[in-house]
């Protein structure tokens, strides 16, 4: 059924795309090459509950130092990096009743997820009240989103025609449309577009959704078949 929530959350998420086309275009030009957007965190633990977590660092590298120094300020002992973020959320818990003794931690493609897995590891580990300490989501977790790029000699009506049919062999069918030179398909929480620049001899692939692992599946469905 449509509603206004639903127009505006697909305008989004078409705008987005479009913004990312440009970006993608962009990089192509510096660098000749597009590689995944993303963004990068991580979760750090310390003894009897101590923690720190970082993320939106533009590499692994900073993210890390960043959770171990926020660990350490806030009194941590011992403090390491268990998980490092890309795209995905983590989260970590201790036994409310004894901050010393059993813990658990989990990384999972959203926080929900993240928070029921991490509460199930410390009750593993013999905790009798586990509760949330900390939890924390790469910011651009949220859609993940892969881009690539070929050249093409095709015409514009050919580049159109072999898009809508990659895109349909993919099952991205859903709030399908053509608008101008691309090619919008929808399957589940992911957004694809094929954009034909036939004037730049060039065709760009985006994939946008809550996992990058999954957004890379459909990426690999529609380019490789292109």
């Amino acid at each position: 059924m449509f509603n206004i929530t639903t127009f505006h959350t697909r305008a989004a998420m078409l705008n987005g795309l479009r913004i990312a086309f440009f970006f993608t275009l962009a990089l192509a030009a510096v660098t000749g090459a597009v590689t995944a957007v993303k963004a990068d965190g991580a979760l750090a633990i310390a003894d009897c509950g101590g923690y720190g977590f970082s993320y939106n660092y533009d590499t692994e590298a900073a993210a890390r130092e960043r959770a171990l120094k926020e660990c350490r300020d806030h009194k941590g002992k011992n403090c390491k990096i268990v998980v490092a973020l890309s795209g995905n959320c983590a989260a970590f818990s201790i036994d409310d009743r004894k901050a010393c003794g059993a813990w658990g931690w989990a990384s999972r493609a959203t926080k929900d997820a993240a928070v029921t897995a991490e509460i199930n590891e410390c009750t593993k580990a013999g905790g009798a009240d586990c509760v949330k300490r900390a939890e924390v989501c790469d910011s651009k977790a949220a859609p993940a989103m892969t881009t690539n790029w070929s050249s093409s000699t095709l015409e514009q009506k050919e580049c159109i025609a072999r898009a809508e049919t990659v895109m349909k062999d993919a099952k991205l069918i859903k709030n399908y449309e053509v608008v101008n030179q691309s090619v919008f398909g929808e399957e589940g929480d992911y957004t694809a577009q094929v954009r034909c620049l036939t004037e730049k001899k060039i065709v760009i692939f985006v994939v946008v959704g809550p996992d990058l692992e999954e957004a890379r599946k459909y990426m690999a469905a529609i380019y490789d078949k292109f």
